[in-house]
Parts: C-alpha cells; structure tokens; sequence
C-alpha cells in the first residue's frame, strides 16, 4: 500500500524544484540587499554585512535564569574532572579484580581437568 507524500518523490524533480526556491529567495533577498529594504543588513561595496543581534531577552526571564542558577550547586570543573578520574579509576579496578577472578577461576579449572586426566591415565 502506497501512502501520498506531501512532497515529491522523484528525486530530481525534487532538487530541480528546490534549487529554483533557492534561487528564487535569492533573487528576492539580492533585490531587498540593493534596495537597503533588509534591515540590519547594509550592502556596502559589494560586501553583505550582517549585523550582530540585539539582546532581546526579556527582564522576567533574566530574573527567572538568575534563580534558576542560584538553585545549582556550584561545582568547579577541577573537582568534576577529579570525581570523574576517582570513578573511571574504580571502575578500571572492578574490572580488572573481576577478570583476575574469572583468570584465577579458568586456571583453577585447567589444573583440576588436568589433574583428573593425569589420575585417569595412571
């Protein structure tokens, strides 16, 4: 069962018809860029410059962020690196006590396999 798409599935007519949006928007935005129309973007001797954005953050949510921080514990990243070794350390040491178990266990296990053969061959 095939299902409709909203969009074309035949990949070059797909691209063909995103390549003419994208010139088309282009077009659109070169023609408002010599018109001085796009505001906070001066074309000025060929060279579009884009101006850098204006904070707009509004008060309640500057007060809301500041609370929001003041409720986190502050933690300096020497003593998170530290705390993150010490685990990493541990982990490395269970995993090493837990292969030398299995090691001592696998050994164990040899020497009483050959110890049986050794006693069934005599």
């Amino acid at each position: 069962m095939r299902m409709p798409l909203a969009v074309d599935t035949h990949l070059p007519s797909y691209l063909a018809d995103c390549r003419q949006r994208l010139e088309d928007n282009l077009i659109t935005v070169a023609c408002k860029a010599r018109e001085k129309t796009v505001p906070d973007v001066p074309l000025a001797d060929g060279d579009l410059r884009i101006a850098p954005l204006r904070k707009n953050t509004p008060e309640s949510a500057e007060a809301f962020a500041e609370k929001a921080y003041a409720l986190m514990p502050h933690v300096k990243i020497t003593e998170l690196l530290a705390e993150r070794q010490i685990r990493f350390c541990k982990s490395v040491e269970e995993q090493l006590s837990v292969d030398a178990d299995r090691f001592a266990l696998r050994f164990l296990k040899l020497l009483a396999v050959a110890k049986l053969q050794q006693e069934s061959g005599n």
